[in-house]
């Protein structure tokens, strides 16, 4: 989000709803059914300091309605994503293909050896790991939409104003992140805002497993390692 008005917004805050049909456990069908999305930046809050643009972020851990939520929930059969392709800054070229046919097949051609194994073993784990019951309940994880609030007082009147934007699965990029605009200029001794590339992204190595198969897979993982250990507690941004 960034403020291009001559007067700052101060006292910002930003929320975010999802918006999904749930069912109940007495199989009551709720065709509206809003969850809020904890929002946060820099490792703070929700309120913003709002001098220069700043990208909000949800973190996905158990507590977010995204927990389940798979890239081909996201992505499905985009043809935006079946051969995407960027060079990264040190010329290596990276590759991410999603097959129509499977959500959870992705081959990436990196530069690391490592993450790629890494990457084929969460793909093999995952796929071994969805049960036909599982399938059923992540159905309907691809039917939401995310609408952004943000709120803040004009300061030069002293008015409240809101904005508000809707985001649907197709528009959301899986494996991306925004581009830095904020560069310090030596010549002038400050920091410049480029807006030219405020909606610029690149693409970034991503599992295409939900938050809770990656959760797993990795206790699977330490398990493995360190039996009899006992339940191991990991966090995923």
């Amino acid at each position: 989000v960034g403020d291009m008005r001559k007067s700052h917004i101060i006292g910002t805050t930003v929320r975010a709803q999802m918006i999904r049909a749930r069912t109940t456990k007495e199989g009551e069908v709720i065709p509206q059914s809003q969850s809020e999305l904890r929002l946060g930046t820099d490792g703070g809050d929700e309120n913003l300091f709002f001098i220069w643009p700043t990208t909000v972020v949800h973190r996905i851990d158990k507590e977010s309605p995204l927990y389940t939520v798979s890239a081909n929930d996201i992505i499905g059969r985009d043809s935006r994503y079946l051969d995407c392709r960027s060079k990264s800054k040190d010329g290596n070229r990276r590759m991410t293909t999603l097959s129509p046919n499977s959500s959870l097949y992705h081959a990436l051609e990196l530069s690391s050896r490592d993450h790629r194994e890494r990457m084929r073993q969460i793909t093999s784990w995952t796929a071994r790991e969805h049960s036909p019951a599982r399938r059923r309940e992540e159905q309907g994880c691809s039917v939401f939409e995310i609408v952004v609030i943000l709120e803040g007082t004009i300061e030069s009147t002293g008015q409240t104003t809101q904005a508000r934007s809707s985001y649907l699965p197709n528009e959301i990029l899986w494996g991306h992140r925004f581009e830095a605009v904020v560069e310090y200029n030596k010549e002038r001794s400050g920091y410049e805002v480029d807006y030219s590339r405020f909606n610029n992204t690149q693409l970034v190595d991503t599992p295409l497993c939900s938050a809770r198969d990656l959760e797993e897979f990795y206790r699977a993982q330490d398990d493995c390692r360190h039996p009899g250990a006992g339940n191991s507690r990991h966090q995923f941004l």
